[in-house]
């Protein structure tokens, strides 16, 4: 591929590709696709920040910037691009039915029975999802 800038026409870079991706490499393909921490958005913004620390691909949907209306899009999109969606926003039921249209089961994950403290619930959690390695 061969990037030229418009108005003069003049070449900027080249790239190629020179193989794929090993599937096992893409993402986090061990860890869930989306973290339900209801009503704890500071331990969503930390286990985001520890899993991000780690390598991980997150996204925090919790966002002024991504309306309830685009919320089911927003993590179709994480989970495409091979992130893990991180919410601790209040989830209609409809917004469920929506997610489970195009997410099994086993790709959700909701937080309960956490210590109340974030530290230690941050642990607990990383430990349940197997990503306290």
């Amino acid at each position: 591929m061969i990037l030229i800038e418009p108005l003069s026409n003049a070449t900027v870079g080249a790239v190629m590709i020179e193989r794929a991706l090993e599937k096992a490499s893409i993402g986090a393909a061990t860890l869930p696709s989306f973290l339900y921490l209801p009503n704890r958005a500071d331990l969503a913004q930390r286990v985001a920040d520890e899993l991000l620390a780690r390598g991980e691909r997150v996204v925090l949907l919790d966002d002024e910037h991504i309306p309830a209306a685009g919320f089911v899009a927003a993590v179709r999109a994480s989970q495409l691009a091979g992130a893990t969606a991180i919410s601790a926003a209040n989830i209609s039921q409809e917004t469920w039915n929506a997610l489970r249209r195009f997410m099994p089961e086993e790709s959700f994950f909701r937080a309960e029975n956490l210590s109340e403290s974030d530290v230690e619930a941050s642990l607990q959690l990383l430990k349940q999802i197997g990503a306290d390695k």
